[in-house]
């Protein structure tokens, strides 16, 4: 990989948090940056989107997972949901 590119190939990246029984997983598309929010015991193969249904459990989780990432790469911003590697 040439080194010229490698913030951007890292920002392109899914991401994901565990916690407990809930994984999110953050998608960066060209359509948008998505968040889906599942349930590891219920939904062992993320098949069912319950963001909705657990929005305080969903809206922490995607908090930390931008924290998380902020901590890791002090360069990263944030944009319309996006990690912009500068």
């Amino acid at each position: 990989m040439n080194s010229r590119y490698e913030r951007v190939i890292n920002a392109a990246k899914h991401r994901s948090l565990t916690k407990g029984r809930f994984k999110l997983i953050y998608t960066p598309t060209p359509e948008g940056a998505f968040f889906r929010l599942y349930d590891r015991n219920k939904d062992p193969f993320n098949k069912t989107d319950i963001s909705q249904q657990e929005a305080a459990t969903f809206s922490s989780m995607k908090s930390d997972l931008l924290k998380l990432v902020a901590a890791l790469d002090s360069d990263a911003k944030f944009y319309d949901n996006y990690v912009v590697p500068w």
